[in-house]
């Protein structure tokens, strides 16, 4: 089927879509699952003989990654009228737009939280994709 919009006009137009993402990007910290690593230990003590056994000592180094996205804040609330409750649930909460490098960092692995204007988020891991350039992730405010 042929198309309205030639090759060229198209490459225009997605060329305009990646400039409005650069100008209305901010950045945002992705928070992995931390890798544990040993402690040094001495291979040539002989545990019982003056010497305590060491202790299983770990270090934690975090894993990030910096990304621009375009946040958008959802500020709704949810009203939940039933016979015997009223009340208004709060969905807060943002959604960001990311490129691909960020989708598959995102989607790599267990992603602990994502952190932007001094707020925490936490993400379900759906998405969903626009032209094949950039991808929509819903996100959660922590409490």
């Amino acid at each position: 089927m042929p198309s309205l919009i030639s090759s060229s006009e198209l490459a225009i137009i997605t060329g305009s879509l990646g400039d409005v993402f650069d100008t209305r990007s901010r950045n945002i910290v992705v928070y992995k699952t931390s890798i544990k690593i040993p402690a040094a230990y001495d291979p040539s003590a002989v545990y019982g003989f003056g010497e305590q056994q060491q202790s299983d000592a770990f270090t934690y180094q975090q894993v990030t990654g910096v990304y621009p996205a375009v946040i958008v804040y959802n500020k709704g609330t949810t009203i939940l009228d039933n016979a015997e409750i009223l009340s208004r649930i709060s969905t807060l909460g943002a959604r960001i737009k990311v490129r691909r490098d960020c989708r598959d960092y995102l989607n790599n692995g267990l992603t602990e939280k994502v952190t932007f204007d001094d707020r925490t988020f936490y993400t379900n891991g759906e998405e969903s994709e626009i032209n094949g350039q950039f991808w929509l992730f819903d996100l959660k405010a922590t409490k």
